[in-house]
């Protein structure tokens, strides 16, 4: 497993994780990757450039997507936080020869500083490492955001900065993940039975969860997470809230542009579940569940996400603090319209998975 072919999923550390499997196990990444259909929302007012309040998810990778490649996949994803030293050069390099690459979590800051880009941020991203040149101490490097097209090369001195200063103390910040890999020898039945078996069966778990949504302290994921938002949003105008020591002038209008930023990935997300939508179509089961049809409602979801992020972003770049009363409106029809699609595909496929 040594070619890398580009897949683009709704975040940095998913684009990286499918590139690296997709030449050997792209029959399976959708099924793993995109059943997921999230919300979540911090009512925390600790505010810092990189831990986002906002979202489809509040960390790089959830639990249960590692959990999903070891089910489907029989792949063992493997999180190592090395001493980041000239031996760690050697593990990279292993993974390299291995994998075709070493998948790392990293600074961003120091990456944008390599690209000449004028305001380098201290953000958590992903990067792919790909070669190690140590005659002239430097890693070649691709990164996940932007559909994996910035590609350069940064040196090691650089490189260890990024593993080691982590943005806001991000734990993430550093990790290097390997994997343990089955033969990738299965036949196209195989392939369609297993995504027959788990695909419907991982949609129903997701529509439950978005319905039913959860609440730990301050944190707040599914419906209910669009619910408090909405809520919160009116009372932004008129509320203190307290900033970290970096931010502490950070105004109502620029955490309205926030949102346009990090909504961003909850749209991207609708976007990819499609494509799961379109292999099921393609099985047996297709036929018994109106495919077309969730399609289209996804397609008018998409757009609304857009369209808010658009009003997010209107409102806070013109400082239109009444806004806030639509913005508050839209999310709650979204709300409507998200519920109303999982209930359908939650009752679409109960009775297929419970047959199963």
């Amino acid at each position: 497993m040594k070619g890398l072919s580009i897949f683009q999923s709704y975040n940095c550390f998913y684009s990286c994780l499918g590139t690296m499997l997709k030449s050997s196990y792209g029959w399976g990444l959708n099924t793993v990757l995109h059943t997921q259909w999230q919300f979540f929302y911090n009512k925390k007012w600790t505010y810092d450039q990189d831990n986002r309040f906002v979202g489809e998810f509040q960390s790089p990778c959830h639990d249960r997507v590692i959990e999903k490649f070891q089910e489907v996949l029989n792949i063992q994803i493997i999180k190592h936080n090395d001493k980041v030293d000239n031996s760690l050069l050697i593990k990279i390099q292993r993974d390299i020869g291995q994998y075709g690459a070493s998948l790392v979590i990293v600074n961003k800051f120091f990456y944008d500083r390599v690209q000449g880009k004028k305001i380098p941020f201290p953000l958590l991203t992903t990067v792919l490492i790909t070669a190690v040149d140590h005659t002239n101490h430097r890693v070649k490097f691709i990164m996940g955001d932007d559909n994996l097209t910035q590609v350069g090369w940064i040196n090691t001195e650089s490189f260890f900065k990024s593993l080691k200063y982590a943005p806001h103390g991000r734990t993430e910040n550093g990790s290097r993940f390997t994997f343990r890999l089955p033969p990738s020898d299965k036949g196209h039945k195989e392939i369609v039975s297993l995504l027959e078996k788990y695909a419907p069966c991982y949609l129903v778990q997701t529509a439950e969860a978005f319905i039913t949504g959860s609440q730990s302290m301050n944190l707040y994921d599914g419906a209910i997470a669009m619910d408090i938002l909405a809520s919160d949003i009116l009372t932004w105008p008129n509320s203190k809230v307290m900033f970290n020591e970096i931010e502490k002038s950070r105004s109502i209008f620029e955490r309205l542009i926030d949102c346009a930023k990090f909504i961003m990935f909850v749209k991207q997300q609708r976007v990819f579940f499609i494509e799961v939508l379109l292999e099921i179509k393609l099985t047996s089961i297709g036929k018994y569940v109106p495919i077309n049809d969730w399609i289209d409602s996804i397609d008018k979801i998409i757009n609304r996400w857009e369209s808010l992020r658009y009003l997010f972003f209107l409102a806070g770049s013109r400082r239109q603090i009444g806004a806030v009363n639509k913005i508050a409106l839209e999310i709650m029809a979204l709300k409507d319209l998200e519920i109303q699609l999982q209930r359908e595909i939650l009752t679409g496929f109960k009775a297929i998975v419970s047959e199963n």
